[in-house]
């Protein structure tokens, strides 16, 4: 663009280094980061009017999601159904006539 002369591009690049910016800016460290919370509340709206389940949302594991969108790891348990197994030890055999 013709801004920074290739001695001023160099000077910038050179004090980013020396001073650590290539690793972490000064204000990361103080400024807090904020959860996604329009994508949690659209999914909270699609899971609670049944539109899909998370099965059909989702073909990958929940905690990529979760991690990938910054969501707490309790937000989907409110929706996954929960499978109990019985050992069909309290289960009545029928008696046929």
């Amino acid at each position: 663009m013709g801004y920074l002369t290739p001695q001023k591009n160099s000077y910038f690049y050179r004090l980013i280094h020396t001073k650590g910016y290539k690793l972490e800016e000064p204000m990361d460290a103080e400024l807090p980061l904020k959860r996604p919370w329009k994508i949690r509340t659209i999914l909270s709206l699609v899971l609670e009017q049944k539109v899909l389940n998370i099965a059909e949302m989702f073909q990958i594991k929940i905690t990529f999601i979760e991690q990938l969108l910054s969501i707490e790891d309790t937000f989907f348990d409110v929706y996954l159904t929960k499978e109990s197994f019985t050992s069909y030890g309290n289960v009545l055999s029928p008696k046929f006539g």
